[in-house]
């Protein structure tokens, strides 16, 4: 098999790039809405003990990091993409994605919860109920197109939160370059 014939079998195994923006933007809104839920939690005892430019360099590393792991987030939803079926998957990412998403930021929220070491029972059967009705949600979009389609659509409208999170996400970066090199 040549160069050209590999590539292009590689390239049917990701979803389309504007799918893919899609489910990120998701990802971001989820990823940036809780970091800055847990960023206004702290900030009463932070106005305590700090001043308001470090309040606002503590700000700019968690946007740094909630654009990291969005784009962690993102690639592993990517991967599974590319290793699991492509009928599972790769084909209507947007609202499939979407759902592997919510799934996770429902489990990430969950597990938020229950601090303690061993994690309880209740939480590992809060997960399996997730991770079946996430693989029940998939097969059922499999199966209709007009849902997925309406899906689509809902997670169409997270595109938004790009460009209001992203900007925040690449001031962050350049904050902590520069807190970093000077």
């Amino acid at each position: 098999m040549n160069s050209t014939g590999c590539i292009g079998s590689l390239r049917k195994r990701f979803p389309d790039w504007n799918e893919l923006l899609t489910v990120f933007s998701f990802v971001i809104f989820a990823v940036y809405s809780w970091a800055i839920y847990a960023f206004l939690d702290h900030l009463s005892s932070n106005l305590l003990n700090i001043g308001p430019g470090e309040i606002a360099v503590i700000f700019f590393f968690e946007m740094a990091i909630a654009l990291l792991e969005s784009l962690l987030v993102c690639g592993v939803i990517l991967l599974l993409s590319a290793i699991f079926p492509r009928r599972w998957l790769c084909e209507g990412f947007a609202a499939k994605g979407f759902l592997v998403a919510a799934a996770g930021a429902a489990v990430s929220i969950i597990s938020s919860r229950f601090a303690s070491f061993p994690l309880p029972a209740a939480f590992l059967e809060i997960t399996a109920f997730c991770l079946i009705l996430l693989i029940a949600s998939i097969i059922l979009l499999n199966y209709h197109p007009k849902l997925q389609n309406g899906l689509r659509s809902l997670v169409n409208r997270f595109t938004i939160f790009t460009y209001l999170y992203m900007p925040l996400g690449i001031i962050g970066i350049l904050v902590v370059v520069f807190r970093n090199l000077f």
